[in-house]
């Protein structure tokens, strides 16, 4: 009796299928370590989701936003320690605000694993009057 190609492959050898570095979530190429995700719009909205979400999964946490108190309101909903969730006042339209975010995020963390960029400009559609 002939097995499939597939399955002869999950006979021989586990190694074989693809990701298996990366196996119901465990890594086996890095270290135990703690993540580091930077989300920007993190006072509101999409971007405070999203912050709860990973702060909920055990990510370290960079919230930026232009708003300080929304940003404070974040961590607070999350009742996390202020080692978890480091809030960072930005103005992502400013370079050099970005650059001073970027720096803060190595020096609380060492590194960034996740960059969840949700912040953005929008535009108001032109009203048409006729």
């Amino acid at each position: 009796m002939t097995r499939g190609f597939a399955a002869s492959r999950l006979k021989n050898s586990r190694l074989e299928m693809p990701g298996y570095a990366v196996w119901f979530g465990i890594n086996f190429f890095m270290p135990n370590f703690t993540k580091v995700a930077l989300v920007t719009g993190a006072g509101s909205g999409i971007g405070r989701t999203v912050a709860l979400a990973l702060l909920g999964a055990g990510y370290q946490v960079v919230l930026a936003g232009r708003r300080t108190e929304a940003l404070q309101e974040t961590v607070a909903i999350a009742a996390t320690s202020k080692a978890s969730a480091l809030p960072v006042p930005t103005d992502i339209t400013d370079p050099a605000a970005v650059r001073a975010l970027f720096s803060e995020t190595e020096q609380a963390f060492g590194r960034l694993d996740l960059l969840f960029n949700n912040a953005g400009v929008g535009f108001r559609r032109p009203s048409w009057k006729t």
